[in-house]
């Protein structure tokens, strides 16, 4: 079950908090509470008008020092890393 948790938390941009003791849950709660102040909101446009319902990846790159390389691994990055395109024709079989 905890393995299929963080599998979700993962593929839906969020984050997994395993708990054994319910003396843990304060702490989770600061960690939450921690996340909430800073996170951010991105949107997307995609540029690619194909309408297939396809798998389309994301991936987010954040430049602290504006050196113009991104400086991910100094962050905690949550996002989704994937999402299902828009579908016209939904009643074709995909391959």
């Amino acid at each position: 079950a905890q393995n299929g948790l963080n599998t979700f938390a993962k593929l839906s941009g969020g984050a997994y908090f395993p708990m054994t003791f319910e003396a843990e849950i304060p702490s989770i709660m600061r960690n939450i509470e921690l996340m909430l102040r800073s996170q951010y909101s991105l949107g997307y446009s995609p540029t690619n008008t194909r309408r297939e319902g396809r798998d389309r990846k994301l991936r987010v790159d954040v430049d602290i020092d504006g050196d113009g390389a991104p400086d991910n691994r100094q962050l905690n990055l949550y996002y989704r890393e994937k999402y299902i395109e828009p579908d016209d024709n939904p009643t074709v079989k995909k391959k």
